[in-house]
């Protein structure tokens, strides 16, 4: 058995604190077909909410396998992803070369997400749509994608609309082509 993916995150509910993880395991057969096998751990499930929070895993982790196996489209909206899902998309990214748009609008990501999703998108020369609104990026998680923009002329279309600008990035914005 080989470990070969792993993500977390952390439950929304107030009511409980949960930390949810899956892992995605490959199994090799003697003819060398692949099989994956799914565990599913979680510190409480708490009813519907508890299995809410579970199947939201499974679609983000399904999502992110079909674009490692050659999607063209990523879409998480409404997805709590947070900073560390928006990692776990960036390494999806960095091994996509099919993936033309990416649709993490409120999905709760914060600067360090957004910066490491940044780094991607630098080397990915697919991806031409970028929808991060409605999150929590402020002025150096856009920053830093602003410099991508440079850095990729692929991208041409980045939404940032509802995240946390100052007034002086907010005129950045307007000011790029």
């Amino acid at each position: 058995v080989e470990k070969a993916d792993e993500f977390k995150c952390l439950s929304q509910n107030d009511k409980v604190n949960r930390n949810i993880s899956a892992s995605v395991d490959g199994i090799r057969h003697a003819e060398g077909e692949s099989l994956g096998l799914l565990s599913i751990t979680a510190a409480v499930v708490d009813g519907d909410e508890g299995f809410e929070d579970v199947t939201r895993v499974l679609r983000i982790l399904r999502a992110i396998k079909a674009v490692e196996a050659g999607s063209v489209g990523l879409d998480l909206a409404d997805e709590y992803l947070g900073d560390d899902g928006a990692f776990r998309v960036a390494e999806a990214i960095e091994c996509s070369s099919n993936l033309l748009g990416l649709n993490l609008e409120r999905c709760g990501i914060e600067d360090d997400g957004a910066i490491r999703l940044a780094e991607a998108l630098e080397s990915n020369k697919s991806v031409s749509e970028v929808c991060l609104a409605g999150n929590a990026i402020s002025d150096d998680g856009v920053s830093r994608l602003l410099e991508v923009l440079e850095l990729n002329p692929t991208i041409y279309d980045l939404d940032l609309s509802g995240n946390q600008l100052s007034e002086e990035m907010r005129s950045q914005l307007l000011d790029q082509p």
